[in-house]
């Protein structure tokens, strides 16, 4: 395996587990704070919105990334598909925490049901990371 690979293998690792920690935390955070001066009227956190944005980025520069690795795998070595199933992984990582963020109103939520929204998250999420993780492994097989 080429020091490149390597290197392209481990950036996707790791934003994969910075994702995965970020859904983790976010439940955790406050989601909106109110407007001063209107009354009922809420607005993002600073935190909160920060942790969306980087699920919407991700989200969208990782498949393009991955279509590079797709291309390697094309033109130097098959083991590049690794990549792309990584970067694939990390994508639906970032939709799947998309979605179920954008379904839940954390404004009114107590800590309880928070706890089980992170639960119904993390149903969805461990088993994709770890199919996107095994099919990797068979890919560099």
């Amino acid at each position: 395996m080429t020091w490149r690979l390597l290197l392209a293998l481990a950036a996707a690792a790791l934003v994969g587990g910075i994702v995965m920690l970020q859904a983790w935390r976010v439940f955790d955070m406050t989601w909106y704070v109110p407007i001063p001066g209107k009354q009922d009227h809420f607005q993002s956190s600073p935190e909160f919105g920060a942790v969306r944005m980087l699920f919407l980025y991700t989200g969208f520069l990782a498949p393009l990334a991955g279509v590079a690795g797709l291309y390697l795998a094309r033109c130097h070595d098959r083991r590049w598909a690794a990549f792309f199933l990584l970067c694939l992984t990390v994508s639906v990582l970032c939709i799947i925490s998309q979605e179920i963020i954008g379904r839940t109103n954390g404004h009114d939520w107590d800590s309880g049901m928070m706890q089980m929204m992170r639960r119904k998250l993390f149903y969805w999420l461990l088993p994709t990371t770890g199919a996107g993780v095994i099919g990797a492994g068979v890919v560099l097989k």
